[in-house]
């Protein structure tokens, strides 16, 4: 997709669509509608005089211009009442536009910036969030397909009144396409089916993305992981035909002593339960259960593009979780890269079990900080729904930075407590701690058990999301399938610390 900006006369764009985004209430209408509603003899205010169009949020009217002014169409969009309006609106009703505009097969749209004001965004951090929706809304995947429709908007022109700010602006254009660019790299791999997006070849992603953008990546094959000890990962992989893959890259950005961030992601490609069989019931589903995975290489795609001056390093613990001859058992005994063993009791509470190996070995690089993703718990889905991700962890001022890049990105997250009462459900009669807490509560019994392979002086957070890695409803501004979640909030993050230096 293309995305420029322009210095032009509202009235004499040219493309196919012109969108128009309105406030309910009439005060808060830009005054370029005057002049644009005068040249098509009042037909807009007629329209919202009877009613067909309110300006409700997601509201959509479609109106022909008939060649009275350069745009072909306008595009008339509710932006809800002003009051009601949060940042979170803006995320939503660019996906809205994209879906509408993917639906009606227009190639390109205009959407005048000159008149936005948002009192939480500086002009430059709106132009950013339009540009990585636009990208975002026009993702499809039909890769699959024979027949390909080719229905995605190839263009995006803001105009404005002034080329002062042009400079600043194209910049911020060019990091909204990067990040959402990044974050359908993510929905690819996510989206790939199984048999297509096997340990090995979300290993060769990795290492093709790291060598387009000359960074470090090192891959481990079993016997490797065998070695070095790490003993959960290995037993999870063991009862799969496609060999396991621990996935490390290294991003050096920053100064050669500056303390790396360590992003963690649950590389499941996919997830059958393992001799705790699940339900076939929607298990085609368990191919989105790397969306962890795809979210680190994402992101490390976005930094990368963007040479953020930041050092990030990504771990990826890769494999299938399948029954078979050789695979673990419930009551089987695991120990760790930590030298902590596990009492296994369910093998569909797998993902926990890689991440432990791959926590304790992020520990070893001597990071600033640890965050791990993962479609972690059906619990987090019962508490959450599918609209927030779930954040725990250790230290309260991180937990506050990533609900903040959360809002400031779209992806929001919610703080459950790891209190320790909750450690007491995951002690093992039998093993320093066991696989799952049982009852209540699974979302944070999880995290206690992946906090038992945290040194307590390491600031970590945990994002489980189980809820936002994929949708299956219907929404007016996402379509079905893997979400990219994480890679927006977690460039964000980086970008919002950077800002406090």
């Amino acid at each position: 997709m293309r995305i420029k900006i322009i210095k032009e006369d509202i009235i004499k764009a040219k493309g196919e669509s012109l969108i128009i985004p309105l406030f309910e209430e009439k005060a808060k209408r830009p005054k370029f509608l005057k002049t644009i509603d005068s040249i098509l003899d009042n037909t807009i205010g007629k329209i919202i005089k009877k009613g067909y169009f309110k300006g409700k949020l997601h509201e959509i009217y479609l109106l022909p211009t008939y060649g009275k002014i350069g745009s072909e169409n306008i595009i008339l969009v509710g932006l809800g009442k002003e009051k009601e309006f949060i940042l979170q609106n803006i995320f939503q009703i660019v996906g809205t536009i994209g879906q509408y505009i993917k639906k009606t097969k227009f190639k390109n749209a205009i959407l005048p910036v000159y008149n936005l004001s948002l009192p939480f965004l500086s002009k430059g951090e709106l132009i950013r969030i339009l540009s990585q929706e636009f990208v975002s809304a026009a993702y499809s995947f039909n890769k699959y397909k024979s027949e390909k429709e080719d229905n995605n908007i190839k263009e995006i022109i803001f105009i404005n009144d002034t080329s002062r700010e042009f400079s600043t602006l194209k910049k911020e254009i060019n990091s909204g396409i990067v990040i959402g660019e990044s974050s359908n790299f993510a929905r690819d791999l996510s989206n790939a089916p199984p048999n297509e997006m096997t340990p090995l070849i979300l290993a060769k992603e990795a290492k093709m993305m790291s060598k387009k953008y000359k960074i470090n990546c090192r891959v481990l094959g079993p016997e490797q992981i065998k070695r070095m000890k790490m003993g959960a990962f290995y037993a999870v992989a063991k009862g799969s035909r496609n060999p396991a893959r621990l996935i490390v890259i290294k991003y050096n950005g920053g100064k050669v002593n500056q303390k790396p961030i360590i992003i963690i992601g649950k590389g499941i490609t996919f997830d059958s339960g393992g001799i705790s069989i699940k339900p076939s019931k929607d298990m085609d589903k368990m191919k989105h259960d790397m969306s962890g995975a795809s979210t680190v290489l994402g992101t490390l795609k976005g930094v990368s593009e963007l040479k953020l001056p930041i050092n990030l390093i990504g771990i990826v613990p890769s494999t299938e979780n399948l029954p078979g001859g050789n695979a673990y058992k419930p009551g089987d005994i695991l120990k760790t890269y930590s030298g902590k063993t596990i009492e296994v009791l369910n093998t569909d509470a797998e993902g926990r079990l890689i991440l432990a190996d791959a926590l304790s070995y992020g520990e070893k690089l001597k990071p600033s900080l640890i965050i791990d993703f993962a479609t972690l718990t059906g619990a987090c889905v019962v508490a959450l729904g599918y609209h927030a991700s779930a954040v725990l962890g250790n230290k309260k001022e991180l937990i506050d930075e990533i609900i903040q890049a959360g809002e400031n990105s779209g992806e929001r997250v919610w703080k459950m407590p790891l209190w320790k009462d909750y450690f007491t459900y995951i002690k093992s009669d039998v093993a320093d701690i066991k696989n799952t807490g049982g009852g209540g509560g699974g979302t944070i019994t999880a995290a206690a058990f992946l906090n038992n392979f945290i040194n307590e002086k390491t600031s970590w957070a945990h994002i489980d999301i189980a809820g936002t890695a994929w949708v299956e409803d219907t929404r007016p501004y996402v379509p079905k399938g893997a979400t990219g979640v994480g890679v927006k909030l977690m460039i964000q993050f980086i970008l919002n610390r950077l800002k406090t230096k």
